[in-house]
């Protein structure tokens, strides 16, 4: 998927969602071995915690290699608490190389 594509779906999503009132962000970059707990025990924190409570859980992933993102993806969390974003990581190194 193009990022223009996921951009728009993600916009689309957010409108559709309309309004939350807890907004939790879970940065990652190849974390697989974490990952799935992570998001788990906030989704179970939430639920024990905030039940009246709308909430959606955002993973912006830096472009992991080791399935981090995939594994966000089958949790299995409704698709209206939960949203993937994927960016690339973009070191200083190859940000300076770049403007050369």
């Amino acid at each position: 998927m193009n990022n223009i594509t996921e951009r728009k779906e993600i916009v689309d999503k957010l409108k559709n969602i309309k309004e939350v009132d807890i907004l939790i962000g879970i940065p990652s970059y190849n974390n697989a071995d974490t990952i799935g707990n992570v998001v788990m025990a906030v989704q179970v924190g939430l639920n024990k915690y905030f039940p009246d409570k709308k909430s959606l859980i955002v993973n912006s992933d830096g472009g992991s290699r080791d399935g981090t993102r995939e594994l966000v993806e089958n949790i299995g969390l409704d698709d209206s608490t939960l949203i993937l974003m994927k960016h690339r990581i973009r070191t200083i190194h190859k940000i300076w190389n770049n403007n050369k």
